[in-house]
Parts: structure tokens; C-alpha cells; sequence
């Protein structure tokens, strides 16, 4: 396809769009229904209007500078008339005026193209609503004159082709200034070269990159630096993080490097985005969401001029011109060059940046940080969950004519659980198949009453809707693909209480398909051995290069002790935990600084605390709690200054065992009282089997390989730079084991105490 190449969808999307941003939730038929009413309308106009008839016409023009192509639904040139045919559910009249205002764009497209080929002088353009429902039609007509259609088109061709010059200037300045981009230090040291050279072979190549790189490595300049060196191969880069430290890492990374121009998205989550919390998205409710098509053009320009967007920028744009900043930042996400996000903007069966790529077919590099995190942030994309408890909550807000489908689901609910007693659970082959039949009743029924009444849901029956429509989508994938991927299960919780699980055990089937679309994918950690195990568990492709960084420390810098006399076993902890005190309290005592501490569980840290504090009352403790709100966290890690003498008790696994950063004497040590293996229960214990029958070493993948990659992560805390000096102790006999040592790191001089 030409580079100047632009669909009819794609000019109406960014120049015809109009009114209020209008996010009610309609139920829409799925493509595969669109494109059976499309087909049984040309059906239609065929039977009636014989070979006169046209389906699926394509049509092209040239205007300023650019191609304008499309497919024009009907064509009838006796009349002569233009289709744009469009499947709904619900109301007509309550379709959303930007909504109608595209489609009445595209249709004036083909009719301008139509005028222009054929030499007519006027036209007849119909938009044809076909309801999903009823299989009927609703025509909407109009009649336009070819000079009047001109005149429209050719000033959005022109618009357009003013944005694509625009574009074209900033992308040939990037590349230009890329080709000049030095790195921010006077030089790389010898892992962090290996790890950049390897990302620059990748993203020329297209392929993938698992790459292991030890912290300290300065992996996120590592990747950033070659990736806009090799920005001429691809269109977006999309920097992928679990958490908010690893977004505030890749911002930082992209400052220092400070490529000019670069346009820099930061996407974050709508609930810390939106100004107007509990107001709906819509022009009714949301003062930002009124007429937001309308400013749209102006604030995207004016965002676009500022380049560096991430959410404070996007927030004093969108201020500027009283829009969403959230919908801003979506739509900004088309004209950057570089995204910051979470991995669910890509890997979400949702995904909106994932979306993109399809509609667009942009070559996507992708920079996946934190990747130990990826196999179970995707395993909960694609798991589900309902309780009974859930139908019990939304009863009183649902509406009254969806009271009889959410009763027959409760009556399913108690045949499910009939047999079982109290905290009893049970491993199903499939959902039952009236359970299934009763939840499909259910979205039907939910779907009828949104489209008649042309209303959303309520918020919390909303939520609810959409985990029954995703439970009903995973129980009807093929029995052998939910059979090998997932444990199905019910536990009755107690009486007149259950739960419903569709818990995903191997999610490289979901996964495997967001990366053979991407350009190249780098997949990064300090966490990865054995390689093989993210690289079958996340579905990489085979020919995915594999890389293991050397360490850029010594032996000498950190001090490593195994207790082998200690056991955190959950039998021997209370007989244990006297020893176990004495080892963190004297070490503290010792040698005076900043310590965290890191236990398998709150209630294992809370027993370790009480006796610390009895034993040692001269300690300073700062103790991770459940739900710490983000000010919270902050707080907590500000307690470990240089000057300081802190111990912190977190749990392993949790906000502070990755992701923050403590160098110098900040942090001095650190102990690791747990294994950091899986709860030993039913559902782990079924997903070793699964582990097992796909890859034939189900302990190991189910239990030891994610329990050591936590405490490697958290151990990483202590040794942040080449001039860092400090300990780690081991706080369990297992580690002396050789199975264990192995997958520790290989620059360890582990002591056997």
C-alpha cells in the first residue's frame, strides 16, 4: 500500500466525528453477525434489483496528495444510489450523534468517489440500519449534488493531508536526530552493551528477544537506547510495565535519553485519570465528555506540538481544552511514537493498543519490562470468577424484567452445589450445561433491555454483566483447549454462599498471537532462569533469541548466607521463630543500617514483628500492611534515607520486593525468610498436573522456578550500583539444596552458615 495511502474509515474517524463522547454501554452485534446481515441485505437488493445490483464496490481517488480508498457497501447506478450498510441492537434513535455523524461521513465518501467516476451530477446516498434483532431496515436517504460533496471531501482530504504532511516532517526530524542519538553516559559497561546490541539486532530483524539481565544492568536505557536507534524498522514502540515504578523507570529512561522530536504517551488507568469520578462518560453526566468530538481536533493538534505526553502533560492538555484526559490519551496513542503503559493495554483480550496494531497494521516493537510478572498478569486476563454472592448484590439494582433470568441463574446455583458440603470444592470437566444456558439467558435478557430501553446498566450490575460475558465466552472454547489450559472448579464457601472459577493455567495460547502480530518483541528481566520456562509458558516463538547478561558486580560486594538451621517451613515456624529473630536482630545490631525483611505472608511478618519488638525494642520497624494505598508506599520507602537505620518487614512478592530502588547505603541488607513457593493446595496441586502434561516438570514450573524469582528479585534490592556494598541472608535450610542454589545467581559466593 502507498505510503500516502488513507482509508474512507480512517479520514472519518479523524475529521468527521461530532458531538459528545458517549460511552454507554449498547449491546452491538459481534463481526461475525455484521457480516451475515451485510450479506443478507446485498441478498436483498440482488433479488430485487437483479445484475443492476453491486455489492462490495471498491473505489479510489487522488486529492492532495493522498490516496483516498474504500468499499462502498451497495451501488445501484440506474437510481443512481450509494449503500453504507450498519447492523445495531436497540434503539435507533438512541444511537450516539458522533456515531452517526461517521457512518453519514463515510457514505458522502463513496458518494463523492461514485459522482467523480462516473461523471453524475447528483446522487442518491443511503445509510441502511439493519437491526440485528428483527433482520429489518431502516433507510436513511439523502441527496447530495456532486459539487456539494466536493466541496466537503476534497476539505477533509485536504485537512488530512495537512496532518500527514505534518506527520511525515516529525518523522523524518525523529529519525534524522536518532541516527545522531548518543547515549546519556560517557560509556556502557560491558553487560549493559551486550544486552543493547542484542535489542538493536532484534528490532532490525523483527524477531523476539528473552533477555536476562541482572539488576543492575541499567536494562531499561539498555533497551530504549537501541530501540530508537532502530526506530526507522518499526511504527510504535510500546514500553510495557506490570506496575506504576516500572512507567515512572521507562519515563526517566526516555528524559535522559531526550530524543527530540519524540512523542511520548503515557497511558494510565481510567479510575486515576478521570477528573469526574462517579459521573458517567457522557455528555449528560460529564461536562468533559460534552462535546468532546468537537474540541478534539484543537487539543490533539496542541498535544501533538507538545510531544512529551505522560499523565500530568495529558492532563493540563486536556484542562486547556476541557476534554477527557483519558480519552485523550487514547486517542494520542495513534500519533505516537512511543507508548508508556501496563501490560493489559496490549495482552487484555480488550487490549486497546493491541486493537490499534489490527486496524492499522502498524509494526509494533515491543519492550516487555518486569516479564517474571507477565505469566500471571496474562493467566488473570483470561481466568474468571463468579460467586453467588455477586448475583445477590446486583439484585436490588437490577432492573425489574431482568429479575426472572438472574432468578433462573440462582436456581442453577443451588443445583450446582447441592451435592457439596460446606468449604467442599469440586473439579468440573466443563460448566454445566444449564448453568451455561441460564448465564447466556442472562447477557441475552441484559442485552434486550439495554436495546429497548436505550439505557446502560447500572455501574455495579454492569461489572457483573461483563464477568458473566466473559465466563460464557471461555466455557464454550473447545473442550480440549479447556480441558489442557484451565481448572475448572465450584467451592460451596457456605451455605447459600458458592464461587465458580475458570482459573487459566497456561496462558501462551492467549499470548502467542499478541506476539506473532508485533514487529519484534523484547521480553526483559532480572528474573528469568531457567529460560526456557518463560519463553514455552508465555507462548514465545521457537526461533525467540535467547540472552543471559552477565552481572556487572562481584562476589565480593554482597555477602550471602544460607541458614541451614533455620526452617520457615509452615510446621517449624513457631518452634523456629525465636532463632530466626535473633538472626535479624543481631545482624542490625552489628552493623547499623537499612534493612528489609521479607516473610511468606502478613500474618508470618506480624509474628515476626511482636517478637522484634519484645526482643529488640531499640530496633526502628516499618511494616508493610494489607491494601497500602500508593501515598502509603511512598511513605514506606522514604523511610529508608542514608542517614537512617530502618528495618522494613514486607512481604515477598509484594510492592517492595521490586520495583523500587534503594542504592548506597539506603539499603544495606536484606533477609529473605521464605522459599517464596506457591501455597501447597488443591487448585496449585491441579496446576502441577496441567505444568506436567504440557511440559513434563510440573513442580518446578508451578512451584520453584516463580518462588526463587521472587526472592532473587527482592535479594536484588540490596547491590544497586558497582560501588554498592552490602548482605543477604537466607533464612531457610532449602537453600542450601543444590536444586535451589542453581537457580540462584551464578556471581553469588554463598555462604553455608
Amino acid at each position: 500500500m502507498p505510503v500516502n495511502a488513507v482509508s474512507v474509515g480512517e479520514l472519518c474517524r479523524f475529521v468527521a466525528r461530532q458531538g459528545d463522547l458517549d460511552l454507554r454501554f449498547t449491546p452491538a452485534p459481534l463481526a461475525e453477525e455484521g457480516r451475515e446481515l451485510h450479506q443478507w441485505v446485498a441478498e436483498q437488493r440482488t433479488a430485487e434489483w437483479g445484475d443492476d445490483f453491486s455489492a462490495e464496490v471498491s473505489l479510489s481517488i487522488e486529492h492532495a496528495g493522498i490516496t483516498l480508498r474504500g468499499r462502498a457497501d451497495g451501488w445501484l447506478p440506474t437510481l443512481p444510489q450509494v449503500e453504507e450498510v450498519k447492523s445495531f441492537r436497540g434503539k435507533l434513535n438512541k444511537m450516539p450523534e458522533n456515531r452517526r455523524s461517521l457512518h453519514w461521513a463515510q457514505v458522502q465518501c463513496y458518494g463523492w468517489m461514485l459522482c467523480e467516476r462516473e461523471q453524475l451530477e447528483t446522487i442518491r446516498l443511503a445509510l441502511v440500519y439493519v437491526d440485528a434483532d428483527q433482520h429489518s431496515e431502516q433507510i436513511l436517504v439523502e441527496y447530495w449534488t456532486r459539487a456539494d460533496l466536493a466541496a466537503r471531501c476534497t476539505a477533509w482530504c485536504q485537512a488530512y493531508a495537512d496532518w500527514l504532511a505534518r506527520l511525515t516532517t516529525h518523522r523524518e526530524a525523529r529519525l534524522a536526530a536518532a541516527a545522531q542519538l548518543a547515549f546519556p553516559y560517557n560509556a556502557m559497561h560491558a553487560g549493559q552493551r551486550t544486552l543493547a546490541e542484542n535489542v538493536y539486532i532484534a528490532s532490525q530483524r523483527g524477531q523476539s528477544l528473552l533477555a536476562e539481565a541482572p539488576t543492575g544492568t541499567g536494562k531499561t536505557l539498555a533497551c530504549l537506547f537501541p530501540a530508537l536507534k532502530a526506530s526507522a524498522r518499526y511504527d510504535k514502540c510500546f514500553f510495557l510495565t506490570a506496575k506504576t515504578p516500572g512507567r515512572a523507570l521507562a519515563l526517566e529512561g526516555l528524559r535522559q535519553l531526550a530524543l527530540e522530536p519524540l512523542v511520548v504517551v503515557e497511558l494510565i488507568a481510567r479510575t486515576k485519570a478521570c477528573e469526574y469520578p462517579g459521573q458517567a462518560c457522557h455528555g449528560e453526566e460529564c461536562p468533559l465528555a460534552q462535546g468532546f468530538f468537537d474540541r478534539l481536533p484543537a487539543a490533539r493538534a496542541a498535544a501533538f506540538e507538545r510531544q512529551w505526553l505522560d499523565a500530568a502533560a495529558l492532563r493540563q492538555v486536556a484542562a486547556e481544552f476541557s476534554i477527557c484526559p483519558y480519552y485523550l490519551s487514547q486517542e494520542m496513542c495513534r500519533w505516537a511514537d512511543v507508548v508508556v503503559a501496563d501490560y493489559n493495554y496490549y495482552f487484555d483480550a480488550g487490549g486497546l493498543l493491541h486493537a490499534l496494531v489490527q486496524e492499522n497494521g502498524w509494526r509494533a516493537l515491543l519492550l516487555i519490562d518486569e516479564a517474571h510478572n507477565l505469566a500471571d498478569r496474562a493467566r488473570a486476563m483470561y481466568s474468571c470468577a463468579l460467586t453467588r454472592k455477586d448475583n445477590r448484590a446486583v439484585r436490588k439494582l437490577l432492573p425489574t424484567a431482568l429479575h426472572k433470568s438472574l432468578k433462573a441463574v440462582d436456581r442453577q446455583w443451588t443445583q450446582l452445589v447441592k451435592p457439596l458440603a460446606e468449604g467442599e470444592r469440586k473439579r468440573l470437566a466443563a460448566l454445566p450445561e444449564k448453568f451455561l444456558a441460564a448465564l447466556q439467558q442472562f447477557v441475552h435478557a441484559c442485552n434486550q433491555w439495554q436495546a429497548d430501553s436505550g439505557r446502560s446498566l447500572p455501574e455495579p450490575v454492569l461489572e457483573f454483566y461483563f464477568s458473566v460475558v466473559q465466563l460464557c465466552k471461555l466455557a464454550e472454547m473447545p473442550a480440549e483447549q479447556l480441558a489442557q489450559d484451565y481448572i475448572v472448579d465450584v467451592t460451596k464457601i457456605a451455605r447459600g454462599e458458592a464461587a465458580l472459577h475458570l482459573r487459566n493455567g497456561l496462558p501462551g495460547r492467549w499470548l502467542a498471537p499478541r506476539f506473532e502480530v508485533a514487529h519484534a518483541a523484547v521480553i526483559f528481566s532480572a528474573t528469568l532462569s531457567p529460560m526456557e520456562f518463560p519463553r514455552r509458558l508465555l507462548g514465545l516463538p521457537e526461533d525467540t533469541a535467547l540472552l543471559k547478561v552477565p552481572s556487572p558486580f562481584c562476589a565480593e560486594q554482597l555477602s550471602v548466607t544460607v541458614h541451614r538451621k533455620l526452617s520457615t517451613r509452615f510446621a517449624h515456624r513457631a518452634a523456629s521463630l525465636p532463632a530466626l529473630v535473633a538472626v535479624i536482630g543481631e545482624q542490625c545490631l552489628a552493623a547499623p543500617g537499612n534493612y528489609l525483611a521479607f516473610f511468606s505472608s502478613f500474618d508470618y511478618l506480624q509474628q515476626v514483628e511482636r517478637l522484634l519488638s519484645a526482643r529488640y525494642p531499640m530496633l526502628r520497624l516499618n511494616s508493610q500492611t494489607r491494601h497500602m494505598r500508593e501515598q502509603d508506599r511512598q511513605a514506606f520507602v522514604a523511610g529508608f534515607d542514608a542517614g537512617s537505620q530502618c528495618l522494613g518487614l514486607a512481604v515477598l512478592g509484594g510492592a517492595f520486593s521490586e520495583g523500587i530502588d534503594l542504592p548506597g547505603n539506603r539499603l544495606v541488607g536484606a533477609f529473605v525468610a521464605t522459599l517464596g513457593l506457591p501455597q501447597f493446595n488443591p487448585v496449585n496441586e491441579e496446576m502441577r498436573q496441567l505444568m506436567d502434561r504440557q511440559f513434563g516438570n510440573g513442580y518446578a514450573y508451578t512451584y520453584l522456578y516463580p518462588g526463587l524469582q521472587k526472592v532473587v528479585q527482592a535479594a536484588g534490592r540490596v547491590i544497586r550500583k558497582t560501588t554498592d556494598n552490602g548482605c543477604v541472608h537466607l533464612l531457610d535450610d532449602r537453600f542450601a539444596d543444590a536444586e535451589v542454589r542453581q537457580l540462584l545467581p551464578d556471581w553469588w559466593q554463598i555462604e553455608l552458615g
